[in-house]
């Protein structure tokens, strides 16, 4: 019998078959969305009849085409910070007060579901509510980002490999080496059942 201190592995080098689709997420921020409930209980009835699973299929999918029309929420914050600011611009007495309240109302709500976007991105439970720090949880995501990513690998010859395809290559020979080493006899270990 042969003994192994690993487990076998299935690689597929070079292989032609398309990346697979992200699977559907729910954004926690969608809730604070005006016509979320609407647009959420209309795709629920309209498939009133079907199974609990088509019935959670049927709203992912609408719930994807109805995010994808709107704008992301950075375009939507730039704009309405435009026209705050277009409208503290103009003299005292052409300024209408209502509509700057209304702006800045909308910009409030903009900020709450921006954070709360962040909030859920970044995984940070301690938040307190009403945090709108929203630059710390951009680079604590980034942090993440940076700290899963291989930027480089020392080579068996001391060097340092910092190209993409280098650091493919190191990985693809590591383990055809691995996969295809011939064991010593001594490593062998024979039992005999009779």
């Amino acid at each position: 019998m042969l003994y192994s201190d690993h487990s076998p592995i299935l690689a597929v080098l070079n292989s032609s078959s398309r990346k697979p689709r992200k699977p559907f997420r729910f954004e926690n921020w969608w809730l604070l969305e005006p016509d979320f409930q609407s647009m959420a209980k209309s795709s629920w009835q309209k498939s009133n009849s079907s199974s609990f699973t088509n019935k959670t299929k049927n709203l992912a999918t609408d719930l994807k085409v109805w995010r994808k029309k709107k704008k992301p929420l950075h375009q939507q914050l730039q704009e309405i910070e435009h026209k705050i600011q277009q409208g503290q611009n103009k003299p005292p007495h052409e300024q209408n007060y209502n509509r700057q309240a209304t702006l800045a109302h909308n910009h409030n709500m903009l900020l709450t579901r921006d954070a709360e976007y962040h909030r859920q991105r970044f995984k940070k439970t301690w938040a307190t509510q009403g945090d709108r720090n929203t630059n710390f949880f951009q680079q604590a995501i980034l942090k993440r980002t940076r700290k899963n990513r291989i930027t480089f690998l020392l080579h068996e010859d001391g060097t340092t490999v910092a190209a993409p395809e280098d650091i493919a290559a190191i990985f693809t020979n590591y383990f055809q080496r691995l996969f295809t080493t011939q064991l010593l006899h001594q490593d062998l270990i024979i039992t005999n059942t009779r």
